[in-house]
């Protein structure tokens, strides 16, 4: 890994303008644990490209990996306002969200993840999680069902979907 951190450094030290290797750069910082030092090159990476969503992901990543969920969700946010339909963002904010005890936030971010990708079985399965948080266990139930319904071999929905 100690070549690929120097062949990234000489490689922008030769183009400053260099956004993949401010990205590369920064991936493998956070591997590393070198968590304020990827956020930096990330931020270098957004100066020269400001709406790249790949970008966001891995910033949210990072203060994920800091601790630092309010960060992560601004991060996600960001990149859900750059591409409202990529699938996986809203799925992404919701879970954070629930991670937290915001359940109520959650469910809403949830259902739009839902309506977004109607046959993502982990945004059924989140929704699921976060309304039987909140007491709704009928509509929970409903979301479990319909992940099994996508994915009928799976033993998780299954057990979920019989209660």
């Amino acid at each position: 890994m100690q070549g690929a951190l120097k062949s990234y450094r000489q490689a922008i030290d030769a183009d400053s303008s260099f956004f993949f290797g401010y990205l590369s750069l920064g991936n493998l910082l956070r591997e590393e644990g070198k968590l304020e030092q990827a956020l930096n090159q990330y931020q270098r990476a957004l100066s020269i490209q400001p709406d790249s969503v790949a970008l966001y992901r891995n910033i949210a990543v990072t203060h994920l990996l800091r601790d630092e969920t309010a960060l992560a969700i601004e991060a996600l946010q960001k990149a859900l306002k750059l591409d409202p339909t990529l699938p996986g963002l809203q799925l992404q904010i919701g879970n954070i969200l629930y991670r937290q005890g915001q359940f109520e936030q959650a469910v809403e971010v949830l259902q739009r993840a839902v309506e977004q990708d109607p046959g993502s079985i982990e945004a059924h399965r989140s929704l699921g999680a976060n309304l039987v948080a909140l007491g709704r266990k009928q509509e929970g139930l409903e979301s479990f069902q319909q992940a099994l319904q996508l994915n009928p071999d799976d033993k998780k929905d299954r057990h979920r979907g019989e209660t």
